[in-house]
């Protein structure tokens, strides 16, 4: 379903928005996101969102998030996770921003992804920097936002064919 389509349906107006991703030896090809731009705000309040991918077959993908729980490939989670695109690890161990320990980040930097995308819930927050010195390490690319951005973030990075992981934090 366009974002068009959904944005009517949710009597919602749809912003056309276009994401910038550039890949080693491109300088930056611009990819038009449809449902993941849908509308993340009206007014500055936002509530819930239903992402839309052409195929599900291509890899685990973030279909729907609310406060407390994201669908993936028609499964719901309401506990932290990891996605990427090959498998789900439900239950990641912090259940909030402030259980995150060192620990946390060593286990992430050992999966290895390319990009690491971490929701930290209902709004964006920097843990300290010393946390994530494993991410660091490993010259993973990581980037730090609220949970509802990371998850469209994830599913372009996901569409694309990527090697990226998502760390969710519930909203």
């Amino acid at each position: 379903m366009s974002a068009g389509r959904i944005a009517k349906r949710l009597k919602l107006p749809s912003i056309p928005c276009l994401v910038n991703y550039g890949r080693e030896g491109n300088s930056g090809t611009s990819w038009e996101v449809s449902a993941s731009c849908l509308i993340a705000a009206v007014s500055g309040i936002f509530a819930a969102m239903e992402l839309s991918l052409t195929d599900l077959n291509d890899g685990y993908a973030v279909q729907s998030y609310a406060e407390g729980l994201v669908v993936i490939n028609q499964q719901t989670h309401s506990r932290s996770l990891i996605v990427m695109p090959d498998r789900v690890i439900p239950d990641w161990r912090p259940h909030s921003f402030e259980d995150l320990v060192g620990e946390d980040f060593q286990y992430l930097a050992d999966l290895e992804p390319e990009i690491l995308v971490l929701g930290t819930g209902a709004r964006q927050r920097f843990p300290s920097p010393a946390l994530y010195t494993p991410i660091m390490t490993k010259g993973i690319g990581f980037e730090i936002m609220d949970t509802a951005a990371a998850c469209r973030t994830y599913n372009i990075l996901m569409a694309e064919g990527r090697q990226v992981a998502a760390a969710l934090m519930m909203i």
